[in-house]
């Protein structure tokens, strides 16, 4: 089932809430969260985190001291269980919102300011997700007394509040620099200078290369290179082949080698890295294939610098496509000193 219309149900449950007696509430309250789960089985972690029992027994429970009676508790659970599916309402809209088809339907009638703080948001939600996770999971992992656990609550949520602006601000201040030159010109060779050069100069650089491998002066195959480590893989053949993880035209992306390359490109693998460069973008992004998830997943990243190599005549589809507003080209044959000054600057 689509997010849009799981939400939609959550929605309607919310208003009827408010309208339905106390014990109606509580009972659909119930039967919509178990519905939800089922969809979203990951969300029940969430629930059964140590941190959300003590806010939940807290939440009712003091109240209960104060002034104890069913309809009170009633009460309390009716609050907590708006509390709740709010919550999951927000959720729901949210996950992947960037990448949905909605999105893409709306994003061309809006200013750039907006755009651009849409993608603002959208990372810094993907970090209050991995963040919290992550710090209910050390909660969980931890012996405390319950007194522990709740002061550790508030302190998780403490930073997870710092965490949020220091995302914003980096998320912000984002530095997109597109690596540009016509077909068969030397831009992935400039890439690679520019990627040595960053790295003697003590720029930590990540990402990959599309090196080709020639043959009578033809171009028969590619392979994917690892800048952090070296280490290649044979990314695409013009050769016909059986099994294959993706066809564009004349070329044939080999499993391992397209794993790979992901591999390399994902925020986790790449999050301790100053700069990455993505070799290349271009026909089959616009497409939604090829690199694309990597993409719109680095694009909302708390990386300073990410350079892109992308042929003259895809740079302004590609930049409307991912909402790129901002960036600063350097055509191939430029000095790769350059373009090292440029990243150090962004990262002061």
């Amino acid at each position: 089932m689509p997010n849009n219309y799981k939400a939609l149900i959550v929605f309607v449950v919310i208003i009827l809430l408010f309208v339905l007696d106390i014990k109606s509430s509580l009972v659909l309250t119930f039967a919509t969260l178990c519905f939800l789960l089922f969809l979203e089985p990951k969300l029940v972690r969430f629930f059964m985190n140590p941190g959300f029992l003590i806010f939940a027994v807290v939440a009712l429970g003091i109240p209960m001291l104060l002034s104890f009676s069913l309809k009170d508790l009633q009460g309390n659970l009716l609050v907590l269980s708006r509390g709740i599916l709010i919550t999951l309402l927000i959720y729901l809209y949210t996950k992947n919102f960037t990448s949905s088809s909605t999105y893409k339907k709306i994003k061309r009638f809006l200013p750039n300011e907006l755009i651009s703080l849409i993608s603002v948001s959208s990372g810094t939600i993907t970090v209050i997700q991995e963040k919290t996770f992550k710090e209910f999971s050390r909660i969980k992992s931890e012996k405390r007394s319950p007194f522990g656990h709740i002061v550790n609550f508030f302190y998780t949520f403490a930073k997870l509040s710092e965490t949020i602006s220091i995302t914003s601000d980096k998320l912000n201040s984002q530095k997109i620099i597109v690596l540009t030159g016509k077909i068969h010109e030397g831009k992935t060779t400039f890439a690679a200078k520019i990627a040595k050069a960053a790295s003697e100069a003590g720029i930590k650089v990540g990402g990959i290369l599309a090196k080709a491998e020639i043959n009578n002066g033809e171009r028969v195959a590619y392979y994917a290179e690892d800048i952090k480590t070296r280490q290649t893989k044979k990314l695409i053949t013009k050769e016909n082949v059986k099994e294959y993880y993706d066809r564009f035209r004349a070329c044939f992306f080999l499993k391992d080698g397209m794993e790979f390359a992901l591999k390399c490109l994902s925020s986790e693998y790449l999050q301790d890295t100053d700069a990455i460069i993505i070799d290349e973008i271009g026909a089959m992004e616009l497409e939604d294939r090829g690199y694309s998830k990597q993409l719109s997943t680095l694009l909302n990243s708390t990386i300073p610098i990410i350079i892109l190599v992308i042929r003259e005549q895809f740079i302004e589809d590609i930049c409307q496509k991912y909402n790129i507003t901002s960036t600063e080209t350097v055509r191939v044959g430029e000095n790769p000193e350059t373009v090292v000054k440029i990243i150090k600057n962004n990262l002061k």
